[in-house]
């Protein structure tokens, strides 16, 4: 793809249509809430545990979306949408996550990458152990260190500045409180607790990292740095890929591009990998191959 095809294709914003899906996502919680309220009975906690943590996954890719600035043309109003409706519910800080992601792309997979769950081993008993490590908050816990921590030896990445920590910080605090206030009307602070904290710890950042690991880690004959081009099942949308993450190819190649133009560069961009399987398809296979390739960081 050319400079022009590729400026023209970025340019796009659809904020109207990103914030109905982002809603809509918002309503299925709501939901879930309300429903679980009024039928206080396990089986309803349960499902509205899964189906929490489902949608704030989703949200998050919106975030990540929004992290992009493509959300809306004005970076203002961008952010703002991000932190009301998308990093602060979910317990982000907008700048230095954007910070973190944006250094991912630049150093991706190398010793510098500041996503280290892509190298994540999901081999046989692995995977299991990797939803063990989530469900006891270790993933959150290296999330949190990575922000804390000083940049790699060879990374060039901007610190974020404390006022700008602290605006952040402050923001989460406020829709936290919102968020909670919103509940208590709807339900109780158990539901708030059962069905969104815990959720986003467990369910959300296990379905996160699963992604991560299978749109980035190399099968047999395939070397870091990498990302593939996958083709979804109705189910792997669902939980997985509704904000186009199944071109993440595409993605990393052009991050400047909205989601629903990323479709146009799977077409028009070379070389480029062709669709492999889903994204359950391949885990199966990730699950059932030999060890991957090693973080560059431990080689």
């Amino acid at each position: 793809m050319d400079a022009a095809s590729a400026s023209q294709l970025g340019a796009a914003r659809r904020p109207v249509v990103a914030m109905v899906h982002i809603l809509l996502n918002w309503a299925v919680v709501l939901a879930v809430f309300a429903v679980v309220a009024r039928h206080p009975w396990w089986p309803y906690w349960v499902c509205g545990f899964v189906l929490a943590g489902i949608e704030q996954h989703a949200l998050g890719l919106w975030m990540h979306e929004g992290v992009h600035w493509l959300i809306a043309k004005n970076k203002t109003v961008n952010d703002l949408i991000v932190t009301v409706f998308l990093s602060g519910p979910l317990c982000v800080p907008l700048t230095a996550f954007r910070q973190r992601h944006l250094t991912h792309h630049k150093y991706l997979g190398t010793a510098a990458d500041t996503k280290p769950v892509i190298f994540t081993r999901v081999d046989g008993r692995q995977l299991g152990y990797f939803f063990l490590r989530t469900c006891l908050g270790l993933q959150l816990f290296e999330i949190v260190k990575g922000y804390l921590a000083a940049p790699a030896q060879g990374q060039q990445a901007p610190q974020v500045a404390p006022q700008r920590w602290w605006r952040d910080v402050a923001g989460v605090a406020v829709v936290q409180a919102m968020l909670l206030l919103l509940l208590s009307s709807i339900a109780s602070w158990r539901v708030y607790l059962g069905l969104w904290l815990l959720p986003w710890l467990t369910i959300n950042r296990f379905i996160a990292g699963v992604r991560s690991v299978i749109e980035h880690q190399p099968l047999a004959g395939e070397h870091h740095p990498f990302t593939r081009t996958l083709r979804p099942t109705l189910l792997d949308r669902v939980v997985f890929c509704r904000v186009g993450f199944q071109y993440h190819w595409a993605h990393h190649r052009y991050p400047n591009i909205p989601c629903f133009n990323l479709p146009q560069v799977a077409v028009e961009g070379a070389p480029q990998p062709a669709p492999c399987r889903g994204y359950f398809e391949l885990l199966a296979i990730l699950v059932r191959s030999s060890p991957a390739a090693p973080s560059p960081a431990r080689v």
